[in-house]
């Protein structure tokens, strides 16, 4: 056999099977030297698709030294397909080769192939290696290490992971990243941002493998970590109730937004009550688990919550009142219908009368059954129908009902069908079915009938399929017929296979007529809504396949063929040639040439564009050009060369669009077996149509074998450059390093945007010898833009000594487009000294000349906070603080407290009280005070203390200090020190109405502490006192707690009424003007309050 005639013979088979062939032949070359000879000769062509026939060989010839060899091929896709293969084939040193010849980009990909093979001992003797020679870069790749060898190595490492690291680390040894998380969580003893982020970082990956060592790690950092800033989500997936005790017991629990709705079924009944009383948001939306949880614990749920659930006018969402368990549905459908808010509002008020007695309902039904306004009779119909819903012996009464207003309009109808087909279909009995016979005849013999009236019946009808099969199936046909359309939506996800192999001859005799009078959108239609239940309803799937050879709607036929596809994979497959053999313009159809695209190559060459053909989907008047951009590698080098020559035609008619060309240049580009010419044409510098030359140009970059690289290089030197040097980026950080670096240090750096982008890939490529050209650029006179390249390209190696001179050069360049190119360096990865480093690069910018870039370095300081344990940050964020614009003293307040407040709380008590007499600034250090509160007020208490310490003298300050005092203060403390204000006659008018509206606001926030530091004792002891003042204070506690889960108990009614008759108008007023929702007495025993 000879390279011409295996490829003869290749030249009609398929993709699959030419892999399968070549495999073949490579198992025979290891013996017989006539075919290993063959796979030489192909392997040393020039030509793409024998080198790949050679390199599939391999999987057959297990030839290591093939593989090996074709990781330096010029064609970016056999150099993947040998990556690929190096796990299958090569010995352990050949591996080792592969490893070191690969860029390091591509080194993860093979040590995880490596590892996935199970061949652990070659990745360790690699990283072994990795460990004596470079620690920076054993640290990237030693999680793919075994246990044991990682577990020898991680100290080393530690220091420089960041939170990438950590999670590739819980990924593949769970167990170890928890223990050295753990470890270093046991011997914390007071907050770390680097740790939290990197817990944060593995709780995700460690809930779905190990979710009790995720729940361990996530209560060591409740112990110095507030809850709003952990990960709470993935562990509260998968231990729900646990996560609920945490937040449960945490004093800064009640201000996680954290939703849990759609895991509350999961929670213990004792764990969701107390969630509802205490942390209410994290079950928030009681639509998604009300009707998912016993009804005994929906009971409790509603006597711990229902007040407030209520809104302010005492009305709780009909929705939530159905899944109350029947004493206490009624008993509420009760009170809404004697709601005075309600009484003028009939189409409001009348569905509260489903959940009673069915004599009480019908008695307050029946009026309005009567009455000549059509949405009254119509909200007063479906209300009846779904008493249906819980008095199942009722449903002859309503099918009466129903059948008597047959001669209603149509809206009314509609709503009575839709009604009737929301009941559960399993309530519906044999003997029922006359009746809802006669309605849906009704319906349909109705003149106004509307198609949205229909599609009710028709839901109707499918719901009781598995129930009624043949009843419905009866009826399917029927509506089909009369209405000449079905909808079905969702009709896959209601029956079964069973079910639609049960009401298939009811509807064929329908379909089939459709399918030769003209409806065959509407054939389709059904189809496409049974989806996956075509495969019970083969004749439907006959029909489609008749279709398909005489429609002549391009949606018909792609609609089926899709069908088919996917459905009846099988028949699709023997259809195809057929098709084309009987019309070539079924080539035009989306599910035809991804067909013959990905499967049966062997029937694509005739239509790669050398003719037109004309058919019922296609004109005949130009030629259908194939819409495919990727994959064709599995098209032989002629199919390729074929569509490369129309592709190149097209570009040549001066007709075509300018998107037409951009597709051919794409398509064209994309041929790994073709060298485009016409693409360096129009890729060409003289070019007059500059969108179609910068198209080219950038799809240079794409071409597999790189051969668009000179053309890019050349491009550098003339105006393309600033196309060309974007396009080179992706095309030299997937070349061998040395290339790549060889090719950087030859392009022209004379144009700024071009030494801009070459420093930029110096900084990203991964050898050691693009660090000298780094530095001997820095040592240049540089543009500013080139300069701050530079700096961005030096965050890679900041590890490096030599580095940091040049940061901080950068930082006292007093051009802060300079000095800003250091402003955002991660903090992820640095070590301890470089954080230092890094502290006081931060320091020399806050002190930069610049406003505008002092502010961005403040709000850096905030979004990226730095351990700053000596103060490094402080004196420049004083400065910032008396700065006279507002923007940096309010970013500087905001950087303070994010650096400071919880671990160095007297450097900001210190700091106000030197800016007390700037009023401005002390109002900008509260404010942002008070907005890091919420969720944090455990642990910025001391904070808050101090401040109030320090505000104390000052008597012009009392406003401010009671805002804070309310935001920041327990409510035992709070309590004390009001009760001091007032003491001191310090508790002026305008202070006081700032205390109480915060204390009104704070019920949702206030959760439930110990009954000492409550919001309820923190009433108790301002009511009991002879000062109106503090008086009206507990009034507004009284008004926080109303606004809790628990609303407004009769107890607080009680107590509001007292405040109603205090003798000071200050109290009585409010109270008098306070009015909660009305309350009718419940029915007893059902409303359990919180007193």
């Amino acid at each position: 056999m000879t390279n011409a005639t295996l490829l003869t013979e290749l030249e009609t088979a398929t993709y699959d099977q030419r892999v399968q062939r070549m495999v073949a032949l490579g198992r025979q070359a290891r013996t017989d030297a006539g075919v290993a000879s063959l796979l030489q000769n192909l392997a040393s062509t020039d030509s793409f698709y024998e080198r790949q026939l050679a390199l599939l060989a391999c999987y057959g010839s297990a030839d290591g030294a093939r593989v090996l060899a074709a990781l330096g091929d010029e064609s970016r896709l056999l150099r993947g397909l040998a990556l690929n293969l190096v796990a299958h084939v090569c010995t352990d040193a050949q591996a080792r080769a592969a490893f070191a010849a690969l860029p390091r980009r591509m080194q993860p990909k093979l040590l995880r192939n490596l590892r996935k093979q199970g061949r652990t001992g070659v990745v360790d003797a690699l990283l072994e290696e990795l460990a004596a020679d470079s620690a920076a870069r054993l640290a990237q790749f030693l999680y793919f290490g075994t246990a044991d060898l990682v577990e020898k190595h991680l100290a080393a490492v530690l220091p420089g992971w960041g939170s990438i690291d950590w999670q590739r680390l819980a990924k593949y040894h769970p167990a170890l990243a928890f223990a050295r998380l753990h470890g270093q969580q046991l011997a914390q003893t007071a907050p770390d941002a680097r740790l939290l982020h990197h817990v944060n970082a593995v709780l995700p990956v460690l809930a779905e493998q190990q979710p009790g060592q995720a729940l361990a790690l996530l209560r060591e950092l409740f112990r110095h970590e507030s809850p709003v800033r952990l990960d709470l989500l993935p562990v509260a997936r998968r231990r729900p109730n646990e996560v609920v005790d945490l937040l449960l017991q945490h004093a800064d629990g009640a201000g996680v937004r954290l939703d849990l709705s759609r895991l509350a079924p999961q929670l213990t009944e004792a764990r969701l009550l107390a969630a509802l009383q205490q942390r209410p948001a994290l079950v928030a939306n009681r639509e998604a688990w009300l009707h998912r949880v016993p009804p005994s614990v929906r009971q409790a749920a509603f006597e711990v919550a229902g007040n407030g659930w209520r809104n302010a006018e005492g009305v709780v969402p009909a929705s939530l009142v159905a899944q109350l368990p029947g004493p206490l549905r009624a008993a509420e459908a009760r009170r809404h219908l004697a709601l005075p808010a309600l009484a003028t509002r009939p189409e409001q008020r009348l569905p509260y009368a489903a959940f009673l007695p069915w004599e009480e309902a019908r008695a307050l039904l029946d009026p309005y059954v009567r009455n000549p306004d059509a949405d009254l009779r119509t909200v007063a119909l479906t209300t009846q129908i779904e008493l249906a819903r819980y008095h199942r012996a009722r449903l002859p009464a309503i099918l009466a009902l129903v059948r008597a207003r047959a001669n209603e309009q149509d809206p009314v109808r509609q709503a009575m069908l839709a009604a009737l087909a929301g009941l559960p279909p399993a309530r519906w009995q044999t003997a029922q079915l006359d009746e809802l016979s006669q309605i849906i005849r009704d319906a349909l013999n109705a003149a106004d009938l509307s198609a949205g009236t229909a599609r009710y019946a028709e839901q109707l009808v499918v719901a009781l399929v598995p129930f009624q099969p043949a009843w419905a199936a009866t009826w399917l046909g029927e509506l089909a017929q009369s209405r000449g359309v079905l909808y079905l939506p969702n009709i896959a996800d209601q029956l079964n296979d069973a079910d639609v192999r049960r009401i298939a001859p009811a509807l064929l005799p329908v379909l089939q007529a459709w399918a030769t009078r003209e409806r065959e959108s509407f054939l389709v239609q059904v189809a496409f809504s049974l989806g996956p239940r075509l495969r019970a309803f083969p004749e439907l799937a006959d029909l489609l396949a008749g279709l398909l050879a005489t429609t002549r709607q391009n949606y018909v036929a792609a609609q089926s063929l899709q069908l088919l596809a996917e459905y009846q994979p099988a028949r699709f497959r023997t259809l195809i040639p057929a098709l084309l053999q009987s019309d070539p313009s079924v080539i035009t159809l989306h599910p035809v040439y991804t067909y013959l695209h990905r499967q049966r190559q062997d029937l694509l060459t005739p239509f790669l564009g050398q003719r037109a053909y004309k058919g019922r989907f296609s004109t005949g008047n130009t030629r259908f050009v194939l819409p495919l951009f990727t994959h064709f590698y599995r098209w032989t080098a002629t199919q390729q060369h074929l569509f490369a020559d129309t592709l190149t035609e097209l570009t040549r008619d001066g007709q075509r669009d300018t998107y037409a060309l951009f597709q051919a240049i794409r398509q064209l580009a994309a041929l790994p077996a073709v060298v485009p010419t016409r693409l360096f044409v129009l890729a060409d510098a003289r070019m007059q149509r500059l969108a179609v030359r910068d198209t080219a140009l950038r799809a240079l970059a794409r071409l597999d074998g790189g051969q668009g690289v000179p053309v890019l290089m050349e491009a550098l030197a003339d105006t393309r450059a600033r196309i060309a040097i974007y396009a080179l980026r992706s095309t030299l950080l997937e070349m061998p390093a040395p290339r790549a670096l060889a090719l950087l240090q030859a392009a022209p750096t004379e144009k700024v945007t071009v030494a801009k982008e070459v420093l930029r890939l110096l900084g990203d490529l991964d050898t050691p010898a693009a660090y000298p050209l780094l530095l001997d650029m820095a040592a240049r006179p540089l543009h500013r833009d080139v300069r701050v390249a530079l700096l961005r390209a030096l965050w890679g190696h900041l590890a490096r000594p030599e580095t940091w001179p040049i940061l901080r050069a950068a930082a006292a360049d007093p051009d802060p487009a300079v000095a800003a190119g250091v402003a955002w360096i991660p903090t992820d990865r640095l070590t301890p000294p470089e954080q230092q480093l890094l502290l006081a690069l931060l320091a020399t910018l806050l002190g930069h000349p610049d406003a505008a870039l002092r502010v961005q370095v403040l709000g850096r300081c905030v979004e990226l906070p730095i351990a700053d344990p000596n103060q490094v940050l402080l004196p420049p964020l004083l400065v910032g603080l008396h700065s006279p614009l507002p923007d940096e003293y309010h970013a500087a307040a905001r950087a303070v407290l994010a650096t400071y407040a919880v671990p160095h709380p007297a450097a900001i008590v210190e700091t106000v009280a030197l800016v007390l007499p700037e009023r401005r600034v002390l109002q900008a250090v509260l404010d942002a005070l008070r907005a890091a509160l919420p969720g944090n007020r455990s642990r910025l208490q001391p904070l808050v203390q101090g401040l109030l310490a320090v505000l104390h003298p000052d008597p012009l300050t009392v406003r401010v200090q009671v805002q804070l005092a309310v935001a920041g203060l327990p409510w035992n403390e709070l309590a004390a020190y009001l009760t001091n204000l007032a003491a001191t006659d310090l508790l002026d008018a305008e202070s006081l109405l700032t205390a109480a509206e915060a204390i009104a606001r704070s019920g949702p926030s206030a959760g439930q502490p110990s009954d000492a530091n409550s919001l309820a004792a923190f009433e108790r002891a301002l009511a009991a006192s002879s000062d109106a003042r503090l008086r009206r204070l507990a009034l507004a506690a009284l008004l926080a707690q109303a606004t809790q889960p628990t609303g407004w108990t009769t107890a607080l009614r009680a107590r509001l009424a007292q405040y109603g008759t205090d003798p000071a108008a200050l109290v009585a007023a409010a109270a008098q003007f306070t009015f909660p929702p009305p309350l009718q007495e419940p029915a007893p025993g059902n409303i359990r309050e919180a007193v």
